[in-house]
């Protein structure tokens, strides 16, 4: 009487490994040039208010400011009307002085 064979098992690989990705830096796309930090904001004024009190520096491209804040970014279309607002150090929105620093 012979011995019977052995069944050859395969070891199954577990799936659903994702290849790391390299670390990107955090955000770069966030980060946006010539943008200024507006410390003193008033808690409900409009974009729009934060863009006409900037007007005297240059064009903004764009201005981020969450309702019930006290700060808000805005960006400038050029370094120039940035480093003019900056020089500037403040502006007037809806009768509150605001600070102007640049974004770090």
């Amino acid at each position: 009487g012979g011995g019977g064979g052995g069944g050859g098992g395969g070891a199954a690989d577990g799936g659903g490994r994702k290849p790391k990705k390299p670390r990107e830096p955090r955000a770069p796309v966030e980060r946006e040039p010539n943008s200024v930090y507006l410390k003193g904001v008033p808690a409900e004024c409009a974009d729009a208010d934060i863009e006409a009190a900037l007007g005297g520096f240059g064009t903004t491209t764009s201005v981020s400011h969450r309702q019930g804040r006290n700060f808000a970014f805005a960006v400038f279309d050029s370094a120039d009307a940035m480093n003019s607002a900056v020089a500037g150090g403040m502006c007037i929105i809806n009768g509150d002085d605001v600070t102007i620093e640049p974004r770090n």
